[in-house]
């Protein structure tokens, strides 16, 4: 029998070397490079919602604190309701990982958020 084997192209987080993982820019750029599926995790806040982040806990690295303070301790997504999740901070810091990436012209150019 012949076997026909198909490669899927997998967008882990959406396009995390050029956005912030798990953001619309993200899912749009991988989607417009024609990747076959859109990876991404979701977890519930306290007041049950699903919210699209890859880690149970708040990202240190990656996330500061409503008053723009690093974030010192582990926070749990599920610790939080909706609105207190949204208070912090979680796209502006550059990922040490990829210092190339892109949200910063995103943002100047895209009326994002508004």
């Amino acid at each position: 029998f012949p076997v026909t084997i198909s490669i899927q192209v997998h967008a882990h987080r959406g396009a995390r070397a050029i956005f912030p993982e798990n953001t619309i820019p993200g899912f749009k750029y991988s989607l417009n490079l024609g990747v076959d599926v859109l990876e991404l995790d979701i977890n519930i806040t306290k007041d049950l919602v699903p919210v699209v982040v890859h880690d149970p806990i708040l990202n240190k690295t990656l996330c500061l604190n409503p008053d723009g303070s690093p974030i010192t301790k582990d926070i749990p997504i599920y610790s939080l309701n909706l609105a207190e999740l949204k208070q912090f901070d979680c796209g502006s810091l550059r990922h040490p990982d990829f210092p190339k990436r892109q949200w910063d012209s995103y943002l100047q150019n895209n009326d994002w958020g508004n």
